[in-house]
């Protein structure tokens, strides 16, 4: 029988405790937990998302298990040292790619998950990611929130926890847009504060290297699609002459400017 050995990524949640994610499990393990939404694992064997996906064991300085103590509900595509965090008995674990064991009440098998333990991580909460219907929250307050977070779209969070409160920020794919949320009960009830242009809980130097990537990104695809409505209209010495005249721009800028500022001033070289 074949195996593939599972992946791990470790996390230094506090001194005495690291947080150990597995993922891609062995064939055997994949196979006893089901297949439902096949995807590619990357390696050429077509896996059970879910049990391609990473779990969470906390473990403490000695090397013993603290837990969870049975397996969770959920399964974590991309872990983020960043979004773990423990103080005192309190653990609180954002997921932004999740993967779930089973469909849940809003008919989703994935998605974002805030989970928090009570017990210094033995045991976890149901969803307290704003707009979940699987948590004790108000049923109406998780519906408007669940208006709210479809109105801003697509994004990617980040939690702050300080003291009893936990802030929660979205972020749209540009890092340009920002919401937040916050809660002192846990998850079970949260304020919305809002949109803002600048981050609230995101580190600004994360997000100075995300818009950094989105303006490479949007160059990128703005220089394909000019090279190929060039070669249409005129062939291919108009695509030498486009490829000169972006490189030459994008060079001497680059010198001395990010790649938001180059982006933002840049006119296409007029083609004669």
């Amino acid at each position: 029988m074949h195996s593939i050995a599972a992946e791990v990524k470790l996390c230094k949640v506090e001194a005495e405790t690291e947080a150990k994610f597995t993922g891609q499990l062995d064939l055997l393990e994949r196979l006893s937990l089901g297949r439902h939404d096949k995807v590619r694992s990357g390696r050429g064997w077509a896996s059970d998302s879910f049990a391609v996906a990473y779990g969470l064991k906390l473990i403490s300085a000695s090397g013993k298990l603290i837990g969870p103590t049975q397996d969770m509900w959920f399964r974590d595509g991309s872990p983020e040292c960043e979004n773990l965090s423990k103080q005192g008995d309190m653990v609180v674990y954002l997921a932004n790619k999740a993967t779930f064991r089973f469909m849940t009440p809003e008919g989703k098998m994935g998605g974002s998950v805030l989970t928090i333990s009570e017990d210094g991580g033995r045991t976890f909460s149901q969803n307290r990611y704003p707009g979940s219907l699987a948590s004790a929250q108000d049923p109406n307050e998780a519906l408007e929130h669940q208006r709210v977070l479809e109105k801003f779209g697509y994004h990617h969070s980040r939690m702050l926890v300080s003291g009893n409160r936990i802030y929660l920020e979205l972020a749209d794919p540009t890092f340009r847009r920002f919401l937040q949320f916050e809660t002192n009960d846990q998850g079970l009830h949260w304020d919305n504060r809002g949109e803002s242009g600048e981050p609230r809980s995101y580190p600004v130097a994360e997000v100075e290297r995300w818009r950094e990537q989105f303006a490479l990104g949007k160059w990128v695809r703005m220089h394909s699609e000019w090279r190929t409505s060039c070669e249409k209209s005129l062939g291919k010495p108009c695509v030498a002459e486009v490829d000169i005249g972006w490189d030459e721009y994008w060079r001497a800028c680059r010198k001395t400017r990010t790649a938001q500022g180059c982006l933002k001033d840049f006119v296409p070289p007029a083609i004669e």
